[in-house]
C-alpha cells in the first residue's frame, strides 16, 4: 500500500515539472537529431540501475524536483563545489544519486558527445524512473540549458517545507521555468 502512495506521489511531481518544463518553451523529440538515442540510453540505464537497487528511481525524481526549485530545471543541484564556491545546492541539501546520474551521463556522452544537457539528463531518469515503477509512460519535453551557478543560499528559499500537507505543496511557489535551448 505505501509503495503504491510512493509511486502515484512520484508520478505526480514527474507530471508536474513535466508541465513546467513545457510552459518554458521546451519541445518533444528534441535530440531527434542531434542525438537519437538519447532517451533510449537513459532509460536503458536507468531501468538496469532501479533493477539493481528499487530506491534509486525516487532518487532521481527527489533529485530533479530539488533542482526545478531551486534554479530551475538547469543541473545545478549536480554542480560540484569548488574552491571559489565551497557551498553549492549539493552540499546544502544532502540528497542521494549524484554518482548513479554521473553514470547515465558518461553512458550517454559515449553515444553522443558533448550533445544533451545534464539537466535533460535528469529530466529523463526522473521520468523514466517513473514509468519504471509506476508502470505508465508520459513524454518529457527537452531542450533545457545547464546552469553554471549553484547557490547554496538559494536552496531553502523557494522548496515547500517537508512539514507541509499536501494542500500546503500545492500552493507552495512553484517549480521555476528552466530556459530552453536555442
Amino acid at each position: 500500500m505505501a509503495a503504491n502512495k510512493v509511486v502515484v506521489l512520484m508520478a505526480f511531481m514527474a507530471a508536474a515539472l513535466s508541465s513546467v518544463s513545457n510552459a518554458a518553451g521546451l519541445q518533444y523529440s528534441f535530440y531527434n537529431s542531434s542525438c537519437p538515442k538519447a532517451e533510449d540510453t537513459v532509460r536503458n540505464v536507468v531501468q538496469g540501475m532501479i533493477r539493481s537497487d528499487p530506491t534509486i528511481g525516487a532518487a532521481f525524481v527527489r533529485l530533479f524536483f530539488h533542482d526545478c526549485f531551486v534554479r530551475g530545471c538547469d543541473a545545478s543541484i549536480l554542480l560540484n563545489p569548488t574552491a571559489n564556491k565551497p557551498e553549492t545546492e549539493k552540499t546544502t541539501i544532502p540528497l542521494r544519486g549524484y554518482e548513479a546520474v554521473n553514470k547515465i551521463k558518461d553512458a550517454v556522452e559515449a553515444v553522443c558527445p558533448g550533445v544533451v544537457s545534464c539537466a535533460d539528463i535528469l529530466a529523463f531518469a526522473a521520468r523514466d524512473s517513473t514509468c519504471t515503477l509506476g508502470g505508465f509512460t508520459f513524454h518529457m519535453p527537452s531542450g533545457r540549458l545547464d546552469g553554471f551557478q549553484s547557490i547554496a543560499d538559494e536552496v531553502f528559499q523557494g522548496i515547500p517545507s517537508p512539514a507541509f500537507q499536501l494542500q500546503d505543496s500545492l500552493t507552495a511557489s512553484p517549480p521555476r521555468a528552466s530556459t530552453p535551448r536555442t
